[in-house]
């Protein structure tokens, strides 16, 4: 037998527990993932995919937050993707794999860690930042099964079939900006597979649905309407290869954060501004280094640079030392 021997758990757990396995009547990750939500007779759900693993105390101490602060509806947690190493043991493998162990599991798999994710935590900086990408971790969440209902569900159209937990959670904070945040611990460890075309071809329409919905995202936190092709530039500078959409999306991050502050400012902490303002002062910086060092010197009489200036005047011997080598 496949099954492993949970006899020693019999003095810790004396009641039998019912685990009830249930099948989605409609395709679709969202159509299941909305059957699921329902059939769930708890005050809150635990998300995770099959093949991820759980780390001890990512349950407890997700239910102990939602407990003590009724305002949040979502949590996360920190999480390591990785993929499955081949080998058996640690003397099977080559040492530079850097493989790790699950030593809580009761079989250990050999595992090989491809990056951490370290997701921000306060609710407000978490409102922010979700305009820009998805970072909260949709295995590692704890959900308040109270807020899912009427429009709040997951999507089950086609637009956003590849990112369905980033349009809900855009759907949540435009109702409450401060409904959702991550505790800082490592609760997930999530498994990514599937070969390079299939990994690459998801990517592709990934970023696709995720651009639209930071498009949307713009307009109804902040009030701001641009065009999609300066939100993507925003999202995704490293690949803009135009002068004048970096600067247009330096203009548009500093609209985004004016309007953000503005719309939600009486429910933000002073720490959240002030981290909001950082995070702006850095996206501002990238915009600016990346104009630099694709365009040369000339970027320097451009907008994103002289945004970067204005906002922080103390980084000048960094743009000295980063004009030095510019051509």
């Amino acid at each position: 037998s496949n099954c492993y021997d949970l006899s020693k758990f019999d003095n810790i757990y004396p009641e039998p527990i019912t685990i009830d396995v249930v099948r989605s009547p409609s395709p679709g990750v969202g159509a299941a993932l909305n059957f699921g939500l329902e059939v769930c007779r708890a005050d809150f759900v635990a998300r995770m995919d099959a093949d991820d693993i759980s780390c001890p105390r990512r349950l407890i101490s997700q239910l102990r937050y939602l407990q003590h602060n009724p305002e949040i509806q979502v949590v996360g947690t920190n999480g390591v993707l990785f993929t499955e190493s081949k080998a058996s043991s640690p003397k099977d493998s080559d040492p530079e794999t850097n493989l790790i162990s699950v030593p809580f599991m009761v079989k250990q798999p050999r595992l090989k860690p491809i990056r951490s994710s370290i997701e921000p935590t306060d609710s407000g900086f978490v409102a922010w930042s979700l305009i820009f990408s998805c970072v909260i971790m949709h295995p590692s969440v704890m959900l308040r099964k109270a807020a899912f209902t009427g429009n709040i569900r997951y999507s089950q159209s086609d637009s956003v079939s590849r990112t369905e937990d980033y349009d809900l959670w855009l759907r949540l904070i435009e109702q409450n900006p401060k409904s959702i945040c991550s505790i800082p611990l490592i609760g997930i460890l999530h498994r990514k597979h599937g070969n390079r075309s299939n990994c690459d071809q998801r990517s592709r329409l990934q970023r696709e649905e995720s651009t639209l919905l930071s498009h949307r995202a713009t307009k109804e936190l902040c009030g701001i309407s641009t065009s999609l092709e300066v939100v993507e530039a925003l999202k995704y500078p490293h690949d803009t290869n135009s002068i004048t959409l970096l600067n247009q999306a330096a203009e548009l991050l500093c609209a985004l954060e004016e309007g953000f502050v503005t719309n939600v400012g009486t429910q933000l902490t002073k720490n959240e501004i002030e981290l909001i303002s950082l995070d702006c002062d850095g996206r501002l910086g990238e915009l600016a280094v990346l104009a630099v060092e694709k365009f040369g010197r000339e970027a320097t009489k451009n907008m994103a640079w002289n945004l970067w200036c204005q906002r922080c005047p103390d980084l000048q011997m960094e743009r000295l030392s980063l004009l030095l080598y510019a051509k």
